[in-house]
């Protein structure tokens, strides 16, 4: 019987090092991937208004960290559960990734 494989020549490497060396890459890229997902917080801002006692027509937001969940769905069940909660001085509660503030930059 005659052997199908492809007979070496001087210099050339072997297949299987092709395969292992993509298996290798392939296991890198995924195992990076889930190491930066798994890095990234979602975190719940309660958003308030504070009235002006002699302007009522002027406020001023307030924003708060409430909580912070590893995932967004995470975060998004946890914001739900607090606006059901109906708290009379706050506005909404919303998700936001952790590198994101609502409050705009900070000074320097």
């Amino acid at each position: 019987m005659a052997s199908s494989t492809k007979p070496s020549v001087e210099g050339d490497p072997p297949c299987d090092s092709y395969e292992g060396a993509s298996l290798l890459i392939a296991f890198s890229l995924l195992t990076s991937a889930a190491t930066v997902s798994a890095e990234c917080a979602w975190v719940v801002w309660e958003m308030s208004q504070i009235q002006n006692p002699s302007n009522p027509e002027l406020a001023t937001r307030v924003y708060n960290i409430m909580g912070a969940r590893g995932t967004e769905d995470g975060c998004r069940d946890m914001s739900k559960k607090m606006n059901e909660m109906k708290n009379p001085r706050v506005v909404m509660y919303y998700c936001l990734p952790d590198t994101v503030d609502p409050r705009g930059p900070k000074a320097r």
